[in-house]
């Protein structure tokens, strides 16, 4: 009866030690380096108001996005995320960093995320724009953007994402105006410069592997 009893007890214990590291080989599993690649379109919002002057936010923006993170387990990862934002006569290059989260551990999870950071200037037209007379974009600075959707588990490795977005960049925007007794160069360049909020409001679709 003792060898039956002592036999159980190491079994337990074995099974006990097992099931431990089982434990641990699946946290490592979940906890992992992951790489997610975007493309996204935007489309300005609202108006930039300038001295006597508005001019509606009809800018276009087409994003590229890639993100290296740390996936702390299936529902949350954080990351650096580096990217090029195209704007039509100007590119920003937005370095930020990253928060996701997945709700549930389904395949189809309602995911957020959220990027804050900094923009850098990647170029920009000198010259006005030929309508408005203005260069949109004219500076770097700060970046925050959100967006919320769906993450589509393809397999353990690959998921793909769906996602509505907003997105603030900081800039300026460039202008004339015009004094008495001067010409008109307005179509040529700018004189004053405005510090402005640019929001845009848009889609993503990403894969995150």
């Amino acid at each position: 009866m003792k060898k039956i009893l002592i036999t159980i007890i190491c079994l337990g214990c074995l099974l006990s030690s097992f099931a431990q590291e089982k434990e641990k080989f699946h946290d490592r599993k979940d906890s992992k380096f992951v790489f997610m690649t975007t493309i996204g379109a935007a489309g300005g919002a609202g108006k930039i108001i300038i001295p006597n002057r508005q001019i509606p936010n009809r800018l276009f923006a087409i994003q590229i996005n890639q993100l290296l993170a740390y996936q702390f387990n299936p529902n949350f990862f954080m990351g650096v995320n580096l990217g090029i934002d195209f704007w039509q006569y100007t590119a920003f290059i937005p370095l930020t960093f990253n928060l996701s989260v997945n709700f549930t551990k389904t395949r189809i999870s309602p995911h957020w995320y959220a990027n804050m950071g900094y923009s850098f200037k990647w170029y920009m037209n000198q010259k006005p724009e030929l309508t408005t007379k203005v260069i949109q974009g004219a500076k770097a600075g700060p970046v925050v953007e959100t967006g919320l959707g769906v993450n589509i588990r393809v397999n353990e490795k690959v998921s793909l994402l769906i996602l509505a977005t907003y997105k603030m960049q900081h800039s300026s925007i460039k202008y004339s105006v015009q004094y008495p007794d001067e010409p008109d160069n307005s179509e040529y360049f700018t004189n004053e410069e405005k510090n402005k909020h640019y929001h845009f409001g848009g889609v993503k679709f990403g894969i995150l592997y």
